[in-house]
């Protein structure tokens, strides 16, 4: 990542670790850019989150060039795998849509990015998008034979529903299909690769800190795919 260029040298986080572990692509867009009262506050938010890491930060998940998800022999990185967590400290108070007061479920939030190869996308995107897919594609094939009015009319000449029917019937066996493979793929999948980010060595260590994925999926973790890293964020650098 290239180097940054900072300005704003009143600021008590000017190049300090503080500064390097926000890595903002400038001091404008910081969120200790405001004021100085500001600049003590997030110091103080990344205090509470250093103290919830394993780690002194999270370089080991992207700076290497083999994927991170592999098990077994680690493939070539082609691409980042990106995703939010949280964990539930330090604890937060806010307010309810009744404006009571509330405890607020997720205390800390940290972007993760991790070395991925094409495999590894693969196989999520694969188990992300299987069950909706094949049902879409098999409406999508059905509405086109239905369209033919031939068709069309040689089975409402049987009976007027018939159309209807075979369209249901259709979908939901390509329903069915794709939950009975996704099962299946799941079972293979699973013994090559970290479907679940969080049992990967390195983040399986931040999940016993209290780290959870906020978006989750089924049994899969819900990942975005990059070409390249952030370009800013909190222990992007």
């Amino acid at each position: 990542m290239e180097d940054r260029i900072y300005t704003n040298t009143a600021c008590p986080l000017y190049e300090s670790n503080y500064c390097r572990r926000l890595n903002m692509v400038k001091c404008e867009v910081c969120p200790a850019f405001s004021s100085k009262s500001q600049a003590e506050q997030v110091r103080e938010d990344m205090d509470e989150i250093a103290a919830l890491l394993p780690y002194e930060d999270l370089s080991e998940l992207f700076h290497s060039d083999r994927c991170a998800l592999c098990k077994g022999e680690a493939k070539e990185r082609v691409c980042y795998a990106m995703t939010d967590l949280g964990n539930a400290q330090p604890e937060r108070t806010g307010r309810n849509f009744l404006g009571m007061k509330t405890k607020i479920r997720i205390g800390s939030i940290l972007p993760v990015q991790v070395s991925c190869c094409k495999d590894c996308r693969k196989k999520h995107r694969m188990l992300t998008y299987l069950r909706l897919l094949l049902p879409l594609a098999a409406a999508v094939v059905m509405l086109v034979l239905l369209s033919v009015i031939s068709i069309r009319e040689s089975l409402a000449a049987i009976n007027i529903l018939l159309p209807l029917g075979i369209f249901v019937l259709v979908v939901g066996a390509a329903v069915i299909i794709a939950l009975a493979l996704e099962k299946r793929l799941y079972k293979a999948y699973n013994s090559e690769t970290h479907l679940n980010i969080m049992e990967q060595p390195h983040l399986a260590k931040m999940a016993d800190m209290g780290w959870f994925e906020i978006q989750r999926g089924r049994k899969i973790s819900q990942l975005i795919f990059a070409k390249g890293k952030l370009k800013q964020g909190l222990y992007t650098r």
